[in-house]
């Protein structure tokens, strides 16, 4: 039981055995005592074969119940052997002989020997990918325990069984295009077509092909051969496949992919999605593939959303997305030879056809296919949105992420055919899911749908109306997260600042007027309503919103209405109950928008309108924070950095505007906190200085220095 001996040692990261290992899958060495007079070469085909047998003979014992981990390592370092051409094997196997006649100096005599050392180790490895091949193809390897649901065999694992799978195809690639061209033609399409092979070896073995084919260092000639044997894996190996496992995949109402048609299924979408973007073939070119067939593909694919297997929709969306984004690629193909042809119009001969006009007629026929594909497409994950809403009752938030991230893959690239207007029937369903999306409790599915929908928000009054709604009640970070020590807190600010504001920037660019009106009635809203432990947070978000839009908003050439609208909101803010804005989130909130907004609060036709802004930012600094624990910090930032950061913009926008003697007390006082007890760092005693410059150096300069003493403690 050496073989099984030394996997457990590695599995058990002893440094012996994980060094045997790698120094067997990587050279040979020579045994010439065994046997005097005949010596051989031990390698990774040997233990292999050793592993392989020692394995067998445990299950036929009955004790083979934790082999599993032993038959995975032993696949995965089979298949990176695998890898290694048979001509490398060849070489290593002289390297050996070699080395080993300068202490063996009889061995050289023997010029047949090398010859036969090399022989016998590629009939061993010929003879190993003979028994791999025996065992994937095995049925009875493909079954489950019907009662307990368990592997029979640690050979029935489906990791393994990939893994081995993996390990033919790594063999055939490594070893030339005519042993590719063999393994496919002459035993993959003749067994799936006479039934004989288990689709779920057979899927696994063409996925692991063409992933191998698109490798740097696979033979010359091997891409050729995968583009030769494109439609015949397509139409007789893929689809029948793929079209079987869909039909009985949910059969019995089994959820989350457990059974062996969801796997056959995910693996046969996966194995489109390769071969396709190893043949750079698009949903336009793949259609043509499958006309001469009964298999409509698209349909089948639309069919696989249907699936409670997240495998299989998470399989799907990335063949979706894969499939349209090489027919974007060629759109660009065209729409260049487009323009190169119209600009070489004037020197091309009239007669005859050029290469030039052959190759924009068959672009040309992409470009009216794409429109109409990617209209089927949209409709067909439209009406995923009564499916969403069911597997959102239910709590299953795999299927919901991975539809959402199907809709927002098909959104993006449609956008301009939407933007155009040329896109075939209504985008309605498919936008009403991904809003679903973004109102999910989950983070993930929100953010994948919020970040398809800002493309779009820019350009559509009517999304961004929709969507503002649904995008504030996400700034709203959840009042259990507070305290949290698990992190979700951070991770909650950080999707604020990183989705929801280019979330809501689209939105601002879409409907600005709103937006602007939302925010204000919000916050008016909030400043009015009785207290309670969630009116801080509210407040806090209504602000978060407005922060989030403010380098485009100030920024506007006509800021009449960003104008009016600020003047409601600093009104509400200075008519507020102070237990309100003090609260640690809503005081950095409120500074942060006083912040932002500070170079136009001078533009207001209320002039009230600046001093409540700065009446703000300086009480912050009379706030008492002590009963707040950790609020009074959030990530890098805290009510009086923010406090300190908005009186600067506030004094150096407007320094005349603090020239009375009622400001400059307020002044005083804020500078001199740190002195009365205040915890106030140097950072923002920094910070608060340099506006407090631009206010002293606005006086004559006789001034200043009763000015300066003034502050002094």
């Amino acid at each position: 039981s050496h073989a099984v001996n030394a996997l457990d040692h590695a599995l058990r990261a002893d440094p012996q055995g994980l060094a045997f290992l790698e120094q067997t899958a990587s050279l040979y060495v020579l045994d010439a005592a065994s046997i005097p007079g005949h010596p051989t070469t031990y390698g990774w085909w040997n233990f292999l074969n050793d592993a392989l047998n020692e394995v067998e003979r445990y299950e036929s014992e009955g004790d083979a119940s934790n082999l599993e981990g032993h038959v995975r390592l032993l696949a995965t370092i089979t298949r990176r052997v695998a890898r290694r051409p048979p001509s490398s094997d060849r070489r290593l196997v002289k390297i050996c002989f070699a080395n080993a006649s300068m202490t063996h100096m009889n061995l050289m005599a023997n010029a047949q020997l090398s010859q036969s050392l090399v022989g016998s180790n590629d009939e061993l490895r010929e003879r190993n990918m003979g028994r791999i091949a025996a065992i994937v193809f095995d049925w009875s390897f493909h079954r489950t325990n019907s009662v307990a649901g368990l592997s029979t065999s640690a050979f029935s694992d489906p990791v393994v069984m990939e893994q081995f799978c993996g390990v033919l195809a790594c063999n055939a690639v490594s070893s030339g295009p005519t042993a590719v061209r063999h393994l496919v033609s002459d035993w993959i399409v003749p067994g799936v077509e006479s039934q004989q092979l288990p689709p779920q070896a057979v899927v696994a073995i063409i996925l692991h092909i063409s992933v191998e084919a698109r490798g740097k260092g696979c033979p010359a000639g091997t891409k050729n051969v995968i583009s030769s044997l494109f439609p015949s894996v397509c139409k007789s190996v893929i689809g029948p496949i793929l079209l079987e496992s869909l039909r009985e995949g949910d059969e019995g109402g089994i959820s989350g992919g457990e059974n062996i048609n969801h796997r056959i299924a995910a693996i046969s979408l996966r194995s489109l999605e390769s071969w396709c973007r190893a043949n750079e073939i698009g949903a336009v070119k793949l259609q043509k593939t499958f006309n001469s067939t009964n298999i409509n593909i698209l349909v089948s694919i639309a069919d696989a959303l249907y699936s409670n297997s997240e495998a299989v929709i998470d399989s799907v969306s990335e063949l979706i997305d894969t499939l349209l984004q090489l027919d974007e690629r060629e759109a660009n193909i065209s729409q260049g030879l487009s323009i190169a042809q119209s600009l070489m119009s004037d020197v091309m001969s009239d007669t005859g056809a050029n290469p030039l006009d052959i190759a924009r007629q068959i672009t040309g026929e992409n470009d009216k296919a794409r429109p109409r594909i990617l209209s089927e497409f949209v409709s067909a994950v439209g009406l995923q949105r009564f499916r969403f809403s069911e597997r959102q009752s239910k709590g299953d938030v795999s299927v919901c992420r991975c539809l959402a991230r199907t809709a927002a893959v098909v959104l993006t690239h449609s956008t301009d055919l939407m933007k155009q207007g040329t896109l075939e029937g209504s985008p309605d369903g498919l936008l009403e899911l991904l809003l679903k999306a973004v109102a999910h409790p989950s983070l993930y599915v929100c953010g994948i749908a919020v970040e398809a929908l800002t493309n779009l928000t820019s350009t559509s009054a009517e999304l961004s109306t929709k969507l503002l709604p649904l995008l504030q009640g996400k700034a709203i970070i959840p009042f259990h997260l507070i305290n949290n020590d698990d992190g979700g807190l951070e991770e909650y600010i950080n999707f604020r600042e990183r989705v929801l504001t280019d979330g809501l920037s689209g939105c601002y660019a879409g409907c600005n007027s709103f937006f602007l009106q939302s925010c204000s009635s919000a916050i008016e809203e909030f400043c009015r309503a009785s207290l309670s432990p969630h009116v801080p947070f509210q407040l806090e978000a209504a602000l978060f919103c407005m922060v989030a839009v403010a380098k485009t908003a100030v920024k506007t050439s006509d800021k009449r209405d960003l104008c009016a609208q600020l003047e409601r909101m600093i009104s509400a803010l200075a008519k507020s109950p102070s237990t309100v804005t003090s609260h640690p989130l809503a005081m950095m909130k409120a500074c942060r928008f006083v912040n932002q907004y500070a170079s136009v609060l001078p533009l207001c036709e209320t002039k009230a309108t600046f001093e409540s802004a700065s009446e703000l930012a300086i009480n912050s600094f009379n706030q008492d924070l002590s009963s707040f624990g950790s609020l009074k910090s959030i990530g890098d930032s805290s009510p009086l950095s923010e406090a300190a950061n908005a009186l600067e913009q506030l004094l150096c926008s407007s320094p005349l505007l603090f020239s009375s003697p009622a400001a400059l007390s307020a002044l005083e006082n804020a500078w001199k906190a740190p002195y009365e007890g205040k915890h106030i760092n140097v950072e923002e005693r920094e910070t608060l200085c340099s506006g407090l410059c631009a206010v002293l150096i606005s006086f004559p300069q006789d001034r200043w220095a009763a000015l300066v003493d003034n502050l002094a403690p």
